[in-house]
């Protein structure tokens, strides 16, 4: 590795911080992707303020995580590109918007944290990661709220929309779990 040749870290930590640069690299390929995305589609802010919301309520939600980082670039592109659809095509009134919150809302707040093969959780983390799920949730109706309250809509749907992913993906971690329960406990001898 680079900075190991160049005496930057030790050699033993050197798989750690390879990992490290891998992930930022991945998350930067990936926020210049959705801004390219927003743009060809002329939903720059929505976009970005999904993304936003979306990541910050999800790292603590869980769900889904794909098995390998490019099938998690191209889900998350697909994820993207279906809220940009939505967003044009599916307008969402204030009682409409708020009532696939609600939904959304409370599977979260019965579910959260949703673990998976590739990111399971200890009983400490589960406990640590549904604390914060919830408080974020929260703090994401408030401020989706406020933005339907002075007028600008478009951010309390973007949120809106966020949330509603997070659900999405947290019920299809949570149904892939139960499948791969089910196939474990048969592959499994009695």
């Amino acid at each position: 590795m680079w900075f190991h040749k160049r005496k930057l870290i030790d050699e033993k930590n050197s798989d750690v911080y390879q990992y490290g640069i891998q992930q930022l690299l991945t998350l930067i390929l990936n926020l210049i992707s959705f801004l390219i995305i927003g743009v060809l589609f002329q939903v720059v802010l929505p976009t970005l303020l999904f993304i936003f919301f979306y990541a910050l309520l999800r790292i603590y939600a869980g769900g889904y995580h794909a098995s390998t980082p490019i099938r998690c670039y191209l889900f998350s592109n697909v994820i993207v590109i279906l809220f940009i659809i939505i967003f044009k095509y599916l307008p969402m009134t204030y009682v409409g918007c708020n009532f696939s919150l609600l939904v959304s809302s409370i599977f979260i707040f019965f579910f959260s944290p949703v673990g998976s093969k590739n990111k399971p959780l200890d009983e400490k983390e589960k406990k640590h990661y549904r604390t914060k799920s919830i408080v974020i949730l929260l703090a994401e109706i408030i401020v989706q709220q406020i933005l339907w309250r002075i007028g600008f809509s478009i951010g309390g749907y973007s949120i809106s929309l966020a949330i509603d992913a997070v659900c999405f993906m947290m019920l299809l971690g949570w149904t892939k779990n139960k499948c791969d329960n089910k196939l474990k406990n048969k592959a499994t001898p009695m």
